[in-house]
């Protein structure tokens, strides 16, 4: 029973992918290295704020975490100033 169930996944799995346009793959590709880059320097942004700017531990942190929230909200906004730009979804 598993094995027919994986060979249905795979043939599905392989019918999709062959329909796919091969600008797909460098979407899925970018957005790997988009994440991949962004956490990369989220990750060193605290150290670099204590070792290089000299702040101590607890300033460091506050900073980090308010460029957080501005990374994830500037997102928001950004959506609200484009769907009220166009008016596409109303």
């Amino acid at each position: 029973m598993l094995r027919l169930s994986c060979d249905i996944f795979l043939r599905t799995y392989n019918k999709i992918m062959n329909n796919c346009p091969m600008r797909m793959y460098f979407v899925i590709i970018m957005e790997f290295l988009e994440r991949f880059s962004f956490s990369s320097l989220r990750s060193a942004l605290s150290f670099y704020i204590r070792d290089v700017l000299l702040y101590n531990e607890r300033q460091s942190v506050d900073i980090y975490h308010v460029f957080m929230m501005l990374c994830y909200l500037s997102a928001i906004i950004g959506g609200l100033v484009g769907n009220s730009d166009y008016d596409k979804y109303k």
